[in-house]
């Protein structure tokens, strides 16, 4: 069962929203909020799994809100429906999964949800099981980026982070968008990759340090690059175990 939190200051909006995520099986509204503060405290008292939430409040910012929920849980789904449409690149990259302008299209708001219920379900539990001869090895593939075939080695990338609807493929000097899905991604570096979070794909050859960023999240710096990408606290554990950690 999905937790979602519903957080907007116009009651139609809520009650719009609770109609169409209730119509869904396996999701449970576990609050709704009309303040940033109601909203925070929401949060921290249920833990949702998605947060569908509106850009500006009377008390403050939805983005920044989500700034801090992304900071908190890295893991947590959120989608944007507001009347606002200047702040989509912003929004998207707080991890958000979708932008959604008002007046609310409720099949788009069903949609939305329904392909984050999918992916939730057909993510693997754990990882594979790792060795040496598979996270050193390079895998040759072809990416289509419009009307050409871009040639990649895997050894030469960073991580990968899918980013609203988009997939980023992040390398040291450039970054490639691409229509493949993380999914098909992941199957396809199998045994070289890590999913830090649901959102991102990680070479395990080019993690430098993991540092803490905050009580539910770490990040994740790579060899000879400023670039970071998030590890979450649940994901850390089975993360490390493929290091030898000393002292």
């Amino acid at each position: 069962m999905l937790k979602v939190l519903l957080a907007d200051d116009e009651p139609g909006i809520l009650s719009l929203l609770e109609g169409i995520i209730s119509s869904i099986s396996e999701l449970k509204i576990v609050a709704k909020a009309q303040s940033i503060e109601e909203a925070r405290n929401c949060f921290m008292e249920t833990e949702p799994d998605i947060v569908i939430l509106d850009i500006q409040f009377p008390d403050g910012s939805g983005v920044e809100l989500a700034r801090e929920f992304t900071k908190l849980d890295p893991e947590i789904d959120i989608v944007f429906v507001t009347a606002h449409p200047g702040f989509t690149l912003e929004a998207f990259e707080l991890y958000s999964y979708d932008y959604i302008l008002k007046p609310v299209d409720e099949s788009r708001v069903c949609r939305t949800i329904m392909q984050i219920k999918r992916e939730r379900e057909n993510l693997p539990e754990s990882s594979l099981v790792y060795d040496n001869a598979l996270i050193e090895r390079n895998i040759k593939f072809g990416i289509r980026v419009e009307n050409e075939i871009l040639l990649l080695d895997s050894q030469d990338i960073l991580y990968i982070e899918r980013l609203g609807k988009s997939v980023l493929i992040h390398t040291l000097d450039k970054v490639i968008e691409t229509k493949e899905t993380l999914i098909n991604l992941e199957n396809k570096l199998r045994g070289q990759f890590f999913r830090s979070h649901r959102a991102c794909l990680v070479n395990i050859n080019k993690i430098e340090k993991i540092v803490l960023w905050s009580e539910n999240a770490y990040q994740i710096k790579f060899k000879q690059s400023t670039k970071e990408a998030f590890l979450s606290r649940r994901r850390s554990g089975e993360l490390l175990q493929l290091f030898e950690i000393i002292g």
